[in-house]
Parts: structure tokens; C-alpha cells; sequence
């Protein structure tokens, strides 16, 4: 006996993630099994943080919904109709103002949030769930191109990381999250993610290199690990950066 079957219409941005064998935008799913929407659209590899919003028709559906057979479900990813602020049947809307928790392997992204003054730590050295667990403690949003740390159904925000190209990986964080609004250059430590503030030369002129004490006079200060931030000679190529960003 045939087993009933499902029928998913994907749009265009989650098309590029199904597995190959199911590339397209109508998606027939045999249900041979009794499972949910985010069982069965992670089970094609399609981590659950990359939908937007699920239809049956005109009514919206969440994730828990078990589909018996011939239905036809469109699922949408976020766009700028369907944005990552809203709140919706398959997720609250994320805390303001955004915080972020970047994994390893999308590192150069925590550089460059905090360079641009947006609040940003790395992934703990914890088991997947644990990870999630931490990420919706703190209300912070993961960025990682590992789809299966995004499927743990203790992630609620987080996003997948398509390019592999870092100039490009910081332009879908900030295309998605709107983030230009939220730019404060120089306002967060590079290396730990803490808080920057000015401090007077006098104050830390034991720390400085005879060349630092001799050209420069202004700096900022790390609340967390007192690292020692002023105008050297790469500033000008982090103002461009920055500029570029906005």
C-alpha cells in the first residue's frame, strides 16, 4: 500500500538548501511516518531558523503541525516582506537591540559585529544542545554554517551562513537582521566583545610602547580586559571597512 504523500512548495532562498535528490520547488514527501513540519523540512536539510513563516492555503501553521497526506504547504523564507523581526506562529520576535553568538567556523563575522559596535560572543565549547540552551538564555542569535547546531529544537533565532566568503557572510547577517541602523564604530572590544571607553594617556602611559607615548594621544580602554585601543596606522583602513559596511 502506497503511503499517503505531503506536497512543499519551498521558495527560492530554501531551494538551494535541500538535498540534492529533492531539488525544486515542489517537494512530494512520502508520510511513512508520523511527523511534525520541522521533522520533515529538517529531515530535507532545511534547519527550522531559516523559515520564515508556513501556510495551508490562507491559514499559518507552526512547526508541531503533523500533516496526514495531500496537503499542499507553502513555506517561505525571510525576506523583506517576511522579516526576522517579526513575531509569528513559529517564533517570538527576537530581543532588542540584537545580540549574536558566532561559531567557530564563521569566526572573522564576531570581528567584524564588533568592530561595528554590534554585541557579539563566540559559541561555547558545549555539546549542540547546550549550545542552543546558552544562545536562548542569553537571547542572542546564532550565526554558523553548521545546520545541525541550528536544528536543536533548543535554537529559536539563528542563522545559516551560505557564502564562504567572509565580505559576503557579514552582508547576509546584516542584510537579514537589518543591522546598519544599529552601527556605533569602535564602541566593542575586537578580542573579547566588552564594552570600550576613552581613558586619558597620563592613565595608561606606563603601558605604552615609547613610539605610542610619543605620536598619539588618544585612546579607549576594554572594561573587560583592559586592552588598549588609539589611532594607529590601521585606523584608516577600519574607517573604510566601516564605511563600506554602511
Amino acid at each position: 500500500m502506497n503511503s499517503p504523500c505531503l506536497y512543499l512548495n519551498f521558495d527560492h532562498d530554501l531551494q538551494e538548501l535541500l538535498k540534492k535528490n529533492q531539488a525544486g520547488q515542489i517537494v512530494k514527501y512520502a508520510l511513512t511516518r508520523r511527523a511534525s513540519l520541522k521533522d520533515i523540512i529538517e529531515s530535507l536539510g532545511i534547519p527550522h531558523t531559516e523559515v520564515a513563516q508556513i501556510f495551508l492555503k490562507n491559514k499559518e501553521l507552526d512547526f508541531c503541525f503533523i500533516p496526514v497526506g495531500g496537503e499542499e504547504i507553502d513555506i517561505f523564507a525571510f525576506s523583506d516582506k517576511r522579516s526576522a523581526f517579526s513575531s509569528t506562529l513559529l517564533r517570538p520576535q527576537p530581543s532588542s537591540p540584537l545580540k549574536f553568538m558566532v561559531d567557530v567556523n564563521v569566526q572573522k563575522i564576531a570581528r567584524n559585529l564588533r568592530l561595528i559596535g554590534i554585541d557579539t560572543t563566540m559559541v561555547p565549547d558545549l555539546h549542540l544542545v547546550e549550545i542552543g540552551e546558552v544562545a536562548a538564555r542569553e537571547h542572542r542569535i546564532l550565526i554558523t554554517r553548521n545546520r545541525e547546531l541550528l536544528k536543536c529544537n533548543s535554537v529559536i533565532h539563528g542563522n545559516l551562513v551560505r557564502s564562504e566568503n567572509h565580505g559576503i557572510q557579514l552582508q547576509e547577517v546584516l542584510k537579514r537582521y537589518r543591522l546598519k541602523s544599529q552601527i556605533r564604530p569602535f564602541a566593542r572590544c575586537i578580542a573579547c566583545n566588552g564594552d570600550l571607553h576613552s581613558i586619558s594617556k597620563n592613565a595608561i602611559f606606563d603601558r605604552l610602547e615609547p613610539l605610542t607615548q610619543k605620536y598619539f594621544n588618544t585612546f579607549k580602554l576594554c572594561n573587560n580586559c583592559g586592552k588598549i585601543y588609539w589611532q594607529g596606522s590601521h585606523h584608516k583602513q577600519l574607517c573604510q571597512f566601516v564605511d563600506k559596511v554602511r
